[in-house]
């Protein structure tokens, strides 16, 4: 299975995709976060045989360094349908969704409204088939810094 994140910071700020299940802390983002919403956009693709579809009861959430417990920006929630297409109405915490031709591989999008400066730590984990507990898809971090 192949995760990857792909981050569009408003304006000014920088910030680069993580790719795999760890990678070190992306750029900063330069400008004043407090009141920012980040599209978080990233892929799935399955693999061992598997489709779009046995991915279940995804959830993103996001930490930061300095709390104890991490806060969940969307889901749990089943992005695909039993014929590998994107769910429609899409679920509550999703602004987008789009499957590649061969429904090999899904784009998703949430948005994180950022709280203010500091590092935080995404988490983006599902259940694949008929796992009783999700699996870590992707791990990524992120700086987010004050003018």
């Amino acid at each position: 299975m192949l995760a990857i994140a792909l981050l569009a910071v408003p304006r000014q700020g920088a910030a680069s995709p993580a790719i795999g299940t760890h990678t070190s802390a992306s750029p900063a983002v330069s400008e004043d976060t407090s009141s920012r919403v980040l599209p978080l956009t990233f892929e799935i693709e399955p693999s061992e045989g598997r489709e779009l579809k046995s991915f279940t009861e995804l959830t993103v959430t996001v930490q930061e360094v300095a709390d104890d417990h991490a806060t969940t920006i969307a889901g749990p929630l089943d992005p695909f349908t039993a014929n590998n297409t994107c769910a429609r109405p899409m679920p509550a915490g999703l602004t987008a969704c789009v499957i590649n031709t061969e429904t090999t591989i899904g784009t998703l999008r949430v948005e994180w409204h950022v709280p203010g400066p500091g590092t935080y730590t995404f988490v983006i984990s599902a259940k694949r088939g008929t796992q009783e507990r999700p699996e870590k898809l992707l791990i990524f971090h992120l700086d987010a810094l004050a003018d």
